[in-house]
């Protein structure tokens, strides 16, 4: 499968581009032996927010099936394969982020372009007092409990730590395992459909 053809327009709000990226992905695609598809057309109600990234995929090609017999491009126009693409890109890129820790740069693109970079991260944070500075070691033993919205401030907290002098990121960060265990929490997330996406906002199930 070509998901990079799909997340190439992403962000695009031209039907033809979107059109083109799912029959490039789809043109050789046999629906009759993928069991994600199989499995979707077998259910009652689908609820976009929780599915994972080869169920994205077989619910684009129905959905597309679905306008095809209706001489429409309904999913397409209304928004929901755009939705669907938001969400494959944003387990892509907390998989692409696990396998590039080590460059801290890499966060701030990805966390911009899904909303998650939290600049106003000091003021949400749930265990200082504006008397004290932060102490990122006591907000770090919250992560199992913490809501996405909060590991985004923690996420960024970390990324605001380091320095033109001082890389806490790669001394302190990486090694201790907090950027992993706030990545797999941060997945997890988005996997049962609780996360944050600036386009979608908080997405409820």
């Amino acid at each position: 499968m070509k998901d990079n053809l799909l997340l190439e327009v992403v962000s695009s709000k031209n039907t033809t581009a979107i059109k083109k990226a799912i029959y490039e992905t789809f043109k050789d695609y046999d629906k009759t032996k993928d069991p994600y598809y199989l499995y979707l057309v077998s259910l009652d109600n689908i609820d976009i927010n929780t599915l994972t990234v080869p169920l994205c995929r077989a619910y684009i090609k129905y959905l597309i099936d679905l306008d095809d017999r209706e001489f429409k491009n309904t999913s397409i126009e209304n928004g929901t394969i755009h939705k669907i693409l938001r969400r494959m890109k944003a387990i892509y890129d907390i998989n692409y982020l696990f396998s590039n820790k080590a460059n801290s740069n890499n966060y701030f693109e990805v966390m911009n372009f899904h909303g998650w970079y939290d600049r106003d991260y000091a003021d949400k944070l749930k265990y200082r007092t504006k008397e004290k500075p932060i102490n990122a070691d006591v907000e770090l033993m919250h992560i199992d409990e913490a809501d996405f919205s909060y590991l985004c401030s923690l996420l960024t907290m970390l990324l605001r730590e380091n320095t033109a002098y001082d890389d806490p990121w790669n001394k302190k960060r990486l090694p201790s395992g907090a950027v992993d265990k706030i990545l797999t929490k941060m997945i997890s997330l988005i996997l049962i459909g609780s996360y944050f996406d600036e386009e979608d906002e908080l997405l409820d199930i």
